[in-house]
């Protein structure tokens, strides 16, 4: 790999944190292509990434943040990651 796609990492971060680099940034990227800034927004699935997207748009200054997802225990996830409120989706395959 190219050193230009290679970023040294500050030797004060952990590797737990360094792992979140990636999914941070590509949950923080769309929601800085859109104004959440005092709005309601809907973040429907709660994996790793729609998590950080909920504590992004906390931090972003969203106003209510909703959640969905199928899964009852990522929901839960949700709200301690800052969403106002979790709505499971029903699905049937």
């Amino acid at each position: 790999m190219s050193s230009k796609y290679l970023y040294p990492l500050n030797s004060s971060i952990s590797d737990e944190q360094a792992c979140l680099i990636e999914p941070m940034g590509v949950a923080h990227n769309i929601l800085e292509r859109i104004d959440i800034v005092d709005q309601d927004i809907l973040v429907i699935g709660c994996g790793p990434v729609g998590l950080l997207a909920i504590a992004c748009a906390r931090g972003m200054g969203a106003k209510k943040i909703y959640a969905a997802d199928v899964i009852a225990e990522k929901l839960e996830l949700a709200e301690k990651m800052g969403a106002d409120q979790g709505k499971p989706m029903e699905y049937s395959i």
